[in-house]
């Protein structure tokens, strides 16, 4: 979403099931802090639930 945002172009690949039921599930503190700081920055509030 961000690169996308900043003109780049984003294409994803998937190759198969995310082992946990969803992401952040397997997170540390330290990381939700870092995505909490992107939500912000690039206006992404979608990333906060």
């Amino acid at each position: 979403m961000i690169a996308k945002r900043l003109g780049r172009s984003v294409m994803m690949l998937e190759s198969g099931q995310h082992p946990r039921f969803a992401i952040g599930e397997s997170s540390v503190p330290l990381g939700n802090l870092l995505w909490e700081e992107l939500a912000t920055r690039y206006n992404l509030p979608g990333w906060l639930r």
